[in-house]
């Protein structure tokens, strides 16, 4: 299948993951996909694809920050 808006060949795993599509990855308008890894337990983690508007909210409730975070010894000495 060929793109609607540039005429070049939609590769056959967007065609797949997204039915119905008629666009290519540059003419698309759907925003792109974000990932965040997420642990249920103790290992075993798993990322999880979200929309970018989704993906700032829950950075601000899962970013680590704080006097007793070892992430704020990384971020201070740059």
């Amino acid at each position: 299948m060929k793109c609607t808006t540039c005429g070049t060949r939609i590769p056959d795993e967007r065609l797949a993951l997204v039915p119905g599509t008629t666009k290519c990855v540059a003419h698309s308008t759907t925003p792109a996909y974000k990932g965040m890894m997420s642990y249920g337990h103790k290992t075993g983690g798993a990322v999880q694809p979200m929309l970018p508007d989704t993906y700032r909210s829950m950075k601000r409730y899962t970013s680590r920050r704080g006097k007793r975070s070892n992430l704020g010894s990384f971020l201070n000495h740059a």
